[in-house]
């Protein structure tokens, strides 16, 4: 492969990852136009369309996608090597991980510096969404995923199983402390989150309409600390609370279903050796401090 072929599939992976031309070319510290022709070099070259173009956005064909993975796997072969050939040099680079919105940061920030402290030349971007984002087209490396991990096609494993409680505040359950200890939790508001409350049967027989609701973790949270309610929360994001007195678990929590954490990618094959390490620290790590 002759020096102009490696710089064009160096401009296609990079587009792909930002999908934008504009963005490509501020990165790569190239004009628009040179990132432009390389691109439209390699389609003339193989004779496909390797992107769709609109107005607002860059999108990978089929062609593109599949382009994308041979040419992604090549240059990770290549710096797997360049990093085998010398033991000495230190890890660095960009690790791009997306976590659940649910999931205890006071552990996970825990897990990831001690990573840091280990790498420091290592940068760890952390993407906090529920949304199943596209390997390819989010340009992610690893994700940490509750319940669903994804398709067939990916490598998942998991790592732990959380648990659910029954949260309230102390003041609240001292107003209410003939309801709470005969399990009637008539006039409670209950937060629900994860979709769970029809495991709680006393719940579900004399559960009214809340007067505020969400399935976000952080507000059912903190209404629960304002004493609006009773949430359903993961027991490792209320640690906090309960160790401070805050936050009480209530004994109706028994029965609850558990709750799965995946860690997910595309494939083990040619991993960059940081993403690899970062797999490894948090499977062992999650031994000591699971994250859910």
């Amino acid at each position: 492969m002759d020096n102009m072929n490696f710089r064009q599939i160096e401009t296609f992976l990079e587009v792909a990852k930002a999908g934008s031309f504009s963005i490509a070319s501020q990165r790569l510290s190239l004009p628009a136009s040179t990132v432009s022709a390389r691109i439209k070099a390699l389609e003339d070259r193989w004779r496909v369309r390797l992107f769709r173009r609109t107005t607002r956005k860059v999108a990978l064909t089929n062609e593109g996608q599949r382009y994308f993975s041979i040419c992604q796997e090549a240059v990770d072969l290549l710096a797997n090597l360049e990093e085998a050939g010398d033991q000495s040099k230190e890890l660095k680079g960009l690790i791009r991980l997306t976590v659940p919105v649910d999931m205890s940061k006071s552990r996970l920030s825990k897990v990831l510096c001690g990573f840091i402290d280990q790498h420091p030349a290592v940068k760890i971007e952390v993407i906090v969404t529920d949304d199943i984002l596209d390997f390819i087209d989010g340009n992610i490396d690893i994700a940490l995923r509750g319940r669903a991990p994804g398709t067939d096609s990916l490598i998942s494993r998991r790592l732990s199983l959380g648990r659910l409680g029954l949260f309230a505040s102390p003041d609240y359950i001292a107003e209410r402390a003939e309801c709470l200890e005969a399990a009637d939790f008539s006039g409670c508001v209950l937060y629900d989150p994860f979709g769970q409350a029809r495991h709680i049967k006393p719940l579900v027989r004399n559960m009214i309409a809340p007067a505020i609701s969400s399935n976000n973790t952080e507000l059912c949270k903190a209404l629960s600390l304002r004493s609006e309610g009773v949430a359903l929360l993961s027991q490792s994001i209320c640690e906090e609370e309960v160790q401070s007195g805050r936050l009480i678990e209530l004994p109706q929590s028994e029965g609850l279903p558990e709750l799965p954490l995946y860690l997910v990618m595309p494939s083990k094959k040619l991993l960059p050796e940081r993403i690899r390490k970062l797999v490894d620290h948090l499977v062992i790590e999650n031994r000591q401090i699971p994250l859910v």
